[in-house]
């Protein structure tokens, strides 16, 4: 599983283990995908994701922990994690701008130029911040070539906290109900990062990408709904 391709990087996870602990384990149950223990480990880079499966199911299918991690790492993409009895996914680099290129994909589609935010009946905060992005990205749009694909690779270690906010609010996305405050805490981040990062004037491949990052934020808050 070289390339994600779910809104969920968790989700996305969850189902591989399942596919993989059907080669591994030669008993049942297999759990159910969702209830899997898969959770991003809180460092913004690497992406890193952990899962604590190991610890929980290794004596209910007669299995030594240790043999089971090994035995799940040899057929699939996971890595004996750092934490004891635990498995590690690190996402490269690569794949990250994969998701990135997916999700933008995904807001271009619905953002097209002079589009402005729709009244959705919102939280003052989040219809601000909506608005805010709209006028922002129309300007930008004008300033900067923001057709698809746009250059991730120019993305710093700056920008990695901001990555891992938006990969956080994706596995939220696909695990309703959104809690009360993911949302407003999204658009708080996204103003932030705005404030702290340079983009009007910065080179032109960090701006475009900087501006796609925008894009996605603006378009998971409208999804959000």
């Amino acid at each position: 599983m070289g390339v994600p391709l779910h809104v969920s990087l968790k989700q996305q996870l969850q189902n591989d283990l399942v596919d993989t602990l059907a080669q591994v384990v030669h008993s049942t149950p297999i759990p159910v995908a969702d209830t899997l223990p898969v959770y991003r480990v809180r460092q913004p880079n690497p992406i890193r994701y952990r899962s604590s499966l190991v610890r929980q199911w290794a004596k209910r299918w007669n299995y030594q922990p240790q043999t089971l991690v090994l035995n799940i790492c040899e057929v699939s993409g996971w890595q004996p994690g750092e934490a004891p009895l635990s498995l590690d996914w690190v996402w490269s680099a690569a794949a990250i701008a994969a998701w990135l290129s997916q999700r933008y994909a995904e807001a271009w589609t619905a953002l097209p130029p002079g589009q402005m935010a729709e009244s959705l009946g919102l939280e003052i905060s989040v219809q601000y911040t909506l608005q805010r992005w709209s006028d922002l990205l129309i300007l930008a749009r004008r300033e900067y070539d923001l057709t698809p694909p746009l250059p991730w690779s120019a993305l710093t270690a700056a920008d990695a906290e901001w990555i891992a906010a938006l990969l956080d609010f994706g596995d939220r996305l696909a695990s309703p109900p959104l809690p009360p405050t993911a949302r407003l805490t999204l658009c708080q981040a996204s103003l932030d990062y705005y404030q702290d990062h340079r983009i009007w004037g910065e080179a032109r491949p960090l701006a475009q990408a900087r501006w796609g990052l925008m894009a996605i934020a603006h378009h998971f808050i409208q999804k959000s709904y």
